[in-house]
C-alpha cells in the first residue's frame, strides 16, 4: 500500500524510488523514500519534492494515525558509474 502511494506520487516527476524504508512504532509511521533522478534531468526541484511529499501523505491519510515522510536523494558515487 505504501509502495503504491509512493509510485503513484512519482508518476509525473523525473524521479524513481530506489529504496523505501518504512518503520512503524505503535501509531507512528516513518517513511523514508530514496529518490534517484532520471538520467535526462540534471536539476532537483524542491517544489517537486514538496508536492511529492504532500501527495504521499494525502494518499495515506486515514490509514495511519501519524505519518512522517522523508525524501532523500540517492546520489550515486561517480566511481560506481564506471
Amino acid at each position: 500500500m505504501i509502495r503504491a502511494a509512493v509510485d503513484t506520487s512519482l508518476e509525473n516527476y523525473p524521479y524513481t524510488c530506489s529504496f523505501l524504508d518504512v518503520i512503524q512504532t505503535g501509531r507512528k509511521v516513518w517513511i523514508e523514500v530514496y529518490l534517484t533522478q532520471n538520467p535526462d534531468s540534471s536539476l532537483v526541484d524542491i517544489s517537486h519534492w514538496s508536492q511529492i511529499r504532500r501527495n504521499i501523505r494525502k494518499s495515506l491519510t486515514g490509514k495511519f494515525d501519524q505519518i512522517y515522510v522523508e525524501l532523500i536523494p540517492d546520489i550515486k558515487d561517480p566511481a560506481e558509474a564506471v
